[in-house]
């Protein structure tokens, strides 16, 4: 049954769970507008600051155009709920023990706010046992990410990952580099180093997807298919400067790929392995190519391409934080019109013939793309 009026939904959200998620897919839905309060304790020290989680919930309640997020601190629930007009308060219920302690905090609000009503809802039996200190109390032990990754939304395990995961051997990755280096005789850069320059670009705070992992996972293809490749060591470092420039928004897509073009060539102009100026024209030619990623008649270019849009065969669960990336590069967008953009790109993948032009990184990671393509199109539709 729906209400009329307005709701506070109030937790610590310290990290929101898919429990919290869903709480608020319902408060959007049974009231005409909903005010998702985290609370602060100055006393306690949260693993995420206040305001990483109202990033985080504000990125939760992006499909619900009726909820809005603050932040309290040193209140009652129902004077919080008073200063913004709200006539109810929406709590749920997990267990035995929450309904008691929940029945204690009903009958306190009334006695303080006797116009305020407390409405429970029971999450799914799915949602039942998850709370933030049980996510929390999940992080650390070998293998981690993926049993925490379950039970947060993937904007939320984004966050997590970012403060406490190690996904990229930096080390590996910079003896990688320095192998390609010597083997095209790069300048040495002053007073610092090519790699270092490559962790503070693709370590940037506006990035999400297009960071050190992305490349990782580009080369990681790459070397499945390196022996189809006419020049190797181009397509590699083609592969680490395509995106050595990136600024999401509405004037910069465009721009990004000619100035990451620039920078290598800036960078490689002169080198021993560049005498041939073709050779330095070509690895431009394959970052410029992923500006709009149109199939190539060039097949080193086409390997360059197929690298990059690996990520659309990934396993589901990573294809998910992939897609949660990409919206937070692009939270400036409002809801509506990023949804219809987004759909827009990724129906273009689907309606080529085939989204890889390699046949080994095709065989490999066509299926799964379709698959992982056709679920993400049915999400960024509508609700009703």
């Amino acid at each position: 049954m729906a209400h009329t009026g307005k709701a506070v939904y109030a937790g610590s959200f310290d990290p929101p769970t898919n429990g919290h998620a869903w709480m608020i897919a319902r408060g959007a839905a049974l009231f005409d507008a909903l005010v998702v309060a985290v609370g602060v304790n100055p006393a306690k020290e949260p693993t995420f600051s206040a305001d990483e989680r109202l990033a985080m919930l504000r990125a939760i309640a992006r499909p619900y155009p009726n909820v809005t997020v603050v932040s309290f601190t040193d209140q009652y629930l129902v004077r919080l709920a008073e200063a913004h007009d709200a006539k109810y308060l929406l709590r749920g219920i997990r267990s035995v023990n929450d309904l008691e302690f929940e029945q204690t905090l009903c009958r306190v609000n009334a006695d303080l706010a006797p116009n305020i009503e407390t409405v429970f809802r029971m999450p799914p039996r799915e949602l039942a046992e998850i709370s933030s200190s049980f996510v929390r109390g999940l992080i650390g032990p070998q293998g981690w990410p993926e049993v925490v990754e379950r039970f947060v939304p993937p904007l939320v395990f984004l966050r997590i990952d970012q403060q406490f995961g190690e996904r990229v051997d930096i080390p590996k990755l910079r003896t990688r580099f320095e192998a390609l280096e010597h083997r095209l005789h790069l300048r040495p850069l002053p007073e610092s180093s090519w790699f270092s320059a490559f962790v503070r670009t693709y370590g940037e705070r506006h990035r999400w997807y297009h960071t050190l992992e992305h490349i990782a996972e580009c080369l990681a293809v790459f070397d499945i298919v390196r022996d189809d490749a006419e020049d190797p060591d181009v397509v590699e470092l083609a592969l680490w400067y395509h995106d050595a420039v990136y600024r999401p928004g509405p004037r910069a897509e465009q721009r990004n790929e000619e100035q990451s073009a620039d920078l290598a060539r800036r960078a490689w102009n002169g080198s021993a392995g560049f005498r041939q100026h073709e050779r330095l024209d070509r690895l431009c030619r394959h970052i410029l190519a992923t500006a709009d990623h149109a199939p190539s008649k060039d097949p080193d270019t086409q390997i360059v391409l197929d690298c990059d849009l690996a990520i659309l065969g990934a396993d589901p669960a990573r294809f998910r934080r992939y897609d949660a990336a990409i919206r937070e590069e692009y939270a400036h967008v409002p809801e509506e019109t990023y949804r219809a953009v987004r759909t827009r790109v990724l129906e273009g993948f689907l309606a080529q013939p085939t989204i890889y032009g390699n046949h080994t990184i095709c065989a490999r990671f066509e299926t799964q793309a379709d698959e992982n393509l056709t679920r993400a199109i049915e999400a960024l539709r509508p609700t009703e």
